[in-house]
């Protein structure tokens, strides 16, 4: 008999320095965006764009959970062992989170779909 052996986590190379992680937990799924981006715009239409969506969670029920680090802040607890040097991410991380029990039945799903 094989032995499933638990995952920890994934790490994604989206594009040059932005990374994706992947990290899944007993009751939820969590993503992390690692961004880098060299422009002075690019940077702060990202940092705007962050806090607006981390915001919006306040207006919108059901919303998916998120938050923004910026490159000024402590890194999120999800990151602890899976990345060793989170602060090469120029424009900070973003954290996005979903319990996974929104998916145990099918009308569930199809609410987050239409």
């Amino acid at each position: 008999m094989i032995e499933k052996k638990p995952v920890s986590h994934f790490v994604i190379k989206l594009n040059h320095d932005n990374d994706l992680f992947i990290i899944p937990q007993t009751d939820k799924i969590c993503l992390v965006y690692g961004l880098n981006l060299s422009q002075k715009t690019d940077k702060s239409l990202v940092r705007v764009f962050l806090q607006e969506l981390e915001d919006a969670k306040r207006h919108v029920k059901n919303s998916i959970e998120s938050k923004f680090f910026n490159e000024t802040m402590k890194p999120p607890l999800e990151l602890d062992g899976v990345e060793k040097n989170p602060e090469k991410y120029t424009c900070g991380l973003v954290t996005m989170s979903n319990n996974l029990n929104i998916f145990n039945n099918i009308n569930n799903i199809n609410n987050l779909i239409i």
